[in-house]
């Protein structure tokens, strides 16, 4: 039986999260040496715990910002143990933009951090659908989020239309590298191919009288099939898209197709800041690692 947590998040606190996180980063461009100094438990630990999993992954469970208790694999869960967070800009910009009430459809949830995160912001009254394809990701998912009554769990992959598709995986440890995606991952490691069976946004909304405030799409390369797959959405429901964009060959075809049918949709895109405040985004031809938001031309958004 699920339980949501009985003590949401408030603006306080949210602030208090959102100042950490902005203190955290400033770790980032710090050698190694220069983190033992500062932080030196954490730092030792997570370096040796690291590398453990880089020998073999294995699951830990830890804590995040705002106290809920997660487990991921290492080596990919490095990030959540050490900083207790993923994207610094994009949990930043939930922080400040998601409210209670909201519906949120998290497209590439991986063990949770973002649907949880989600289930603690829009309260009871709303509603985080999160899909994961993978399995045995999937099943951490589970256990992440298995006390969240708001929160409706999806063992699929997106796709544009409803069909069998074979997905690459690479296993326990290196599950964010997961993906549909014709060209691979950048990740030279073996994997297995699955089958996976897609649904379509538009169908899922439609069908459960769906209306969502926000959608999170990371598909490793995989976003602009599901973009075409949430039209109707898009046309009429409206909401704020989180898109990933990455640059390199293999994912520059897919990055620019995304954009190009959000824009057609009369989507402005906007880049989020550190501290969550958004600005007007130049569109690029070449991206490195990051997410960008495309908001409706006609919603004014205070950040």
């Amino acid at each position: 039986m699920k339980n949501l947590l009985k003590d949401e998040m408030n603006e306080a606190q949210k602030e208090k999260i959102i100042q950490k996180i902005i203190k955290a980063e400033k770790l980032r461009p710090l050698r190694r040496v220069e983190r033992l100094v500062k932080v030196p438990v954490r730092t030792f630990f997570y370096y040796f715990l690291a590398a453990l999993g880089h020998l073999n992954p294995y699951k830990l469970s830890f804590k995040t910002l705002w106290g809920t208790k997660m487990t991921s694999y290492l080596p990919e869960g490095n990030t959540f143990y050490y900083y207790g967070y993923c994207e610094a800009n994009l949990t930043n910009f939930l922080l400040r933009f998601l409210k209670k009430g909201d519906t949120v459809l998290d497209v590439g949830a991986h063990v949770g951090f973002y649907s949880m995160l989600s289930s603690e912001l829009v309260g009871e009254n709303g509603a985080v659908h999160s899909f994961e394809p993978t399995r045995w990701t999937y099943e951490i998912l589970k256990q992440n989020t298995n006390k969240l009554s708001n929160v409706t769990l999806n063992n699929n992959a997106v796709s544009s239309q409803k069909e069998k598709i074979s997905f690459k995986d690479y296993g326990p440890g290196y599950g964010a590298y997961n993906t549909a995606h014709n060209d691979g991952s950048t990740l030279k490691k073996k994997f297995k191919t699955i089958v996976i069976e897609t649904i379509v946004l538009d169908d899922y909304c439609k069908e459960r009288k769906i209306r969502p405030d926000f959608v999170k799409l990371d598909a490793e390369g995989y976003e602009y099939v599901i973009l075409q797959g949430m039209k109707s959405l898009l046309d009429e429901v409206r909401p704020i898209v989180a898109l990933e964009v990455a640059g390199g060959d293999e994912w520059s075809d897919n990055c620019k197709k995304s954009i190009d049918l959000l824009l057609s949709k009369k989507y402005k895109p906007y880049e989020m800041s550190l501290d969550g405040f958004i600005s007007p985004h130049i569109i690029k031809e070449n991206y490195d690692y990051d997410n960008l938001l495309f908001i409706p031309e006609e919603k004014n958004i205070f950040l």
